[in-house]
């Protein structure tokens, strides 16, 4: 007899599913970085790892990104934001504009869809190093 699958499980499954898709839909156009990625100022060895393993997927599939320092700056047709849930980082001021919460639990970890000027903004965001790191895992 099999289980169910948790809502929390289902819900991550189903913004996973549409995060392939709109980046899957935004690489058939050829002009410009298909993606951004904006990250906070000074991310750990851990959140490095993680940026590093989704830079390396990307690459494979041949989707092209820019790393940018502001959302400002981002020219992609989709932003990713990672970064902590708290301090000032865009990843931490999008998650509280929008009411989206991360369990204060080490390596808890959140995908959020959400948008900014007209674009979509994925945000990748983790209690702690570990729970970003492996948010970034998940995503790459």
């Amino acid at each position: 007899m099999m289980k169910k699958i948790p809502w929390f499980l289902r819900k991550q499954i189903v913004l996973f599913v549409s995060f392939i898709v709109i980046i899957s839909y935004s690489c058939t156009k050829s002009e410009g970085p298909e993606l951004s990625i904006v990250t906070d100022k000074e991310p750990g060895a851990a959140v490095l790892h993680g940026l590093t393993r989704l830079s390396e997927s990307l690459q494979t599939k041949n989707i092209r990104f820019e790393k940018v320092g502001s959302i400002e700056e981002a020219k992609g047709k989709t932003i990713i934001v990672a970064g902590l849930d708290s301090g000032e980082g865009m990843a931490s001021k999008l998650l509280k504009s929008g009411n989206c919460i991360v369990l204060q639990v080490p390596e808890a970890l959140t995908i959020w869809k959400s948008d900014w000027q007209k674009k979509p903004v994925w945000v990748i965001s983790g209690f702690d190093d570990r729970g970003l790191m492996y948010a970034l895992l998940d995503v790459a």
